[in-house]
């Protein structure tokens, strides 16, 4: 794989009224997303539910099709994939987790190793040869005055879609959202922008396209800009939903179950879309044969689904899987 040379767009004016009408809707919407997830008071519920939305959409812009289910009965190894689309998909999300823990901390939010970590995740190898340009990009990613961050958000992801040849632009998608936590404008790398992206890829494609051959620029920062202030919309009113359903089910289960009741317990279900008892018994520290009566004790009173695929149990809170992805999509 190639980080070819890349020309910046110097000449080019984006101090026009269209792309700031479209940058102040995009802004708005952000810290709109981004103050939805102060809500949610658990990172892990975050961390474990929203980044396979993302990875998802994002290997389906490279496609690479895999099904939720599929997915989620993997689980977080890669190993466990029970086909190489599960497979990419798991680790496009991994990639985006990894460079987020990585830049976490740092001064330069984003570095060499940081980005060579996530092309080799994503399994690719840049060459020897790429130094020079992935140094120019490097540097751009982490110079801090100049544009606003979101138009320059726009412009690495362009940068990256267009010149890492063979990466089918999950690299462009995943260094999008670091930069976004890195900036400020999120906590966490839980946005989902591929996704009305997929929902217009014609338009994403063709723009790529022409802003390399016709330097249009403004209709790529302007497209970029709406897909973030899309992504924030949806993912606010999912961030709602999911903070009143966990509000309901811990209220409800400390009713219902009181003996076995914890809210570790109540936020694991939304951790854990699809779970399996040795799940459980890791994340509260507790034996088999207790996990296994707190999963069958949630099933019974409705908290949970129970169903068996393959040779292995799943307890799968469907409530949360709808509001993420929709019924037609389980």
């Amino acid at each position: 794989m190639e980080i070819q040379a890349y020309k910046m767009p110097a000449s080019v004016d984006l101090a026009v009224a269209p792309v700031y009408r479209q940058l102040n809707l995009a802004s708005r919407a952000l810290a709109e997303f981004k103050g939805m997830t102060a809500m949610i008071p658990n990172a892990a519920i975050l961390a474990g539910s929203l980044p396979w939305r993302e990875a998802k959409a994002s290997s389906a812009l490279a496609n690479i099709e895999a099904g939720y289910e599929q997915i989620l009965c993997c689980g977080p190894q890669p190993g466990n994939a029970a086909s190489p689309q599960v497979r990419q998909v798991v680790l496009c999300r991994q990639a985006l987790l990894y460079g987020y823990k990585m830049m976490r901390g740092r001064r330069m939010f984003i570095g060499a190793d940081t980005m060579l970590a996530i092309f080799r995740l994503l399994g690719h190898s840049p060459a020897e040869t790429d130094a020079g340009s992935m140094k120019k990009l490097i540097a751009f990613i982490n110079q801090e005055r100049g544009l606003d961050p979101l138009i320059k958000m726009a412009i690495i992801h362009h940068w990256l879609a267009s010149t890492a040849a063979g990466d089918d632009g999950r690299m462009a998608r995943i260094a999008s959202l670091l930069y976004l936590v890195g900036r400020g404008l999120l906590d966490y790398p839980v946005l989902g922008l591929s996704l009305p992206i997929v929902a217009s890829r014609h338009d994403y494609h063709r723009l790529l396209d022409e802003t390399i051959r016709k330097g249009a620029w403004q209709e790529w920062v302007i497209y970029m800009l709406r897909m973030v202030a899309d992504a924030a919309r949806d993912d606010a009113a999912l961030l709602a939903a999911i903070h009143q359903q966990s509000q309901a089910v811990r209220r409800q289960m400390r009713r219902q179950l009181p003996k076995i009741y914890s809210r570790d317990l109540a936020e694991f279900v939304f951790c854990h879309p699809y779970a399996r008892i040795e799940h459980l018994a890791r994340a509260l520290d507790v034996g088999r044969q207790t996990a296994t009566k707190y999963l069958n004790a949630l099933a019974e009173r409705g908290f949970v689904g129970k169903r068996k695929i393959g040779r292995n149990q799943y307890f799968i809170n469907e409530r949360l899987l709808e509001a993420m992805v929709g019924r037609q999509d389980l």
